[in-house]
């Protein structure tokens, strides 16, 4: 990706336009997923907060190192840990999500901290195990990365704290800064039950969170309904796309993706008519 200005421990961060930057993750290191850093004019907007507390620190300490003014906000696109565990960074501003997404976070908060260390571990040992097994080098990579990532967090267990969402939109929200405005919108779900986008006409960016990925797969809970978002998002007018995991890039990540979509429908629905089992 051009026009990377800067490097830490988590990500790389890179300039897209007067004011607009993308922090993007570093395999392996702690952020697992990528952010966005808005400046308003007096105050800076941030999408997403990494999947650490010690990167979302960094995250907000970038921010307010290459902007020189004060987070204002904070927008959680979901509530998956690698977008929000970097939350409790962020605690004394407002964190931005839907109710949805709010509700999803009270229901999947972690446990006592000695259960989620053991659960955690065993499956850092199950990832070990499908590494061993894969013979997809794509597999093999992705299984690498994900061990990388859930041990960096399991390092962290101790000081992570979760910090819900606190200020609640539904389907738009427009923030206006003396530079420019931003809109947060949530068309509704397909990776999660809620995801929400951040989109800044100005400069023809979106963030897009998980709802759009670079030649990955994630969970996808609704792909009929993704299909249609993916849809409603090529009808604005936007020329540089954010995913949430991968590189930057134009329009043919949504399309990309749209196709990726439809074929697996497309051998879902033959499996069944086939009356396949699930393996």
């Amino acid at each position: 990706m051009e026009n990377l200005i800067k490097e830490t421990s988590y990500f790389t961060l890179h300039i897209l336009a007067d004011g607009i930057y993308a922090a993007m993750a570093k395999p392996g290191q702690g952020a697992w997923s990528n952010a966005g850093i808005v400046d308003l004019g007096e105050e800076v907007l941030v999408f997403d907060s990494l999947g650490t507390p010690s990167a979302g620190i960094e995250l907000r300490r970038q921010a307010e190192e290459i902007t020189g003014k004060p987070v204002k906000y904070l927008v959680n696109s979901h509530y998956h840990g690698d977008h929000v565990f970097g939350n409790q960074a962020f605690k004394d501003v407002p964190i931005i999500a839907t109710s949805e997404t709010l509700r999803l976070g009270l229901e999947n908060q972690m446990g006592e901290l000695e259960k989620e260390e053991r659960e955690m571990r065993d499956y850092l040992l199950h990832l070990k195990n499908q590494q061993m097994k894969a013979v997809d080098e794509i597999m093999k990579a992705s299984f690498v990365n994900q061990h990388e990532e859930i041990a960096k967090l399991l390092g962290e267990l101790p000081i992570l704290e979760i910090i819900l969402p606190t200020f609640i939109f539904e389907e738009k929200l427009m923030i206006r800064g003396t530079k420019r405005q931003v809109e947060i919108v949530c068309y509704g779900g397909g990776h999660t039950p809620s995801d929400t986008f951040m989109y800044i006409p100005d400069v023809k960016i979106a963030f897009m969170g998980d709802l759009l990925t670079e030649r990955l797969h994630l969970p996808i809970v609704d792909p009929i309904q993704l299909q249609s978002l993916l849809q409603s998002v090529k009808q604005l007018e936007i020329e540089t796309f954010v995913p949430g995991h991968g590189n930057a890039g134009d329009q043919s990540l949504c399309e990309d993706l749209l196709h990726y979509l439809s074929f697996l429908m497309e051998k879902a629905n033959e499996a069944h008519e086939k009356n396949e089992d699930m393996e």
